[in-house]
């Protein structure tokens, strides 16, 4: 598996790389700012990768980087053996997570701008 170097990102979020993928990517020295999003447990990213900034979401999961479920969702998921629970909370409370995601994110940027 090719190593992937974190030169070039600007921002790692974990719901996009699941735990067991993260052994491809190296820690290595990147030449941009990093920043570490944890949703729902503080300081869950890769180890190694020490960010410019780490923000947390604490009422979230990594399932709250995905769109707001329709009201047909659950059903859908559970036609298809899958998990109904990747659409809870109520989607107020995604929504919520998906401000505090956009708010840490755009935070960021805006700041590494200057």
């Amino acid at each position: 598996m090719q190593k992937l170097n974190a030169i070039g990102c600007r921002f790692l979020c974990e719901p996009a790389i699941e735990p067991e993928y993260l052994a491809a990517f190296d820690p290595g020295p990147a030449d941009v700012p990093v920043q570490l999003l944890s949703l729902g447990t503080r300081n869950s990213g890769p180890v190694g990768i020490r960010p410019a900034q780490s923000a947390f979401v604490p009422d979230a999961s990594i399932f709250d980087a995905f769109a707001t479920c329709t009201e047909a969702g659950p059903d859908i998921l559970l036609e298809e053996d899958g998990d109904a629970s990747i659409c809870s909370p109520s989607p107020a409370a995604r929504e919520k997570a998906h401000l505090e995601i956009f708010e840490a994110v755009r935070s960021f940027l805006s700041e590494e701008g200057e």
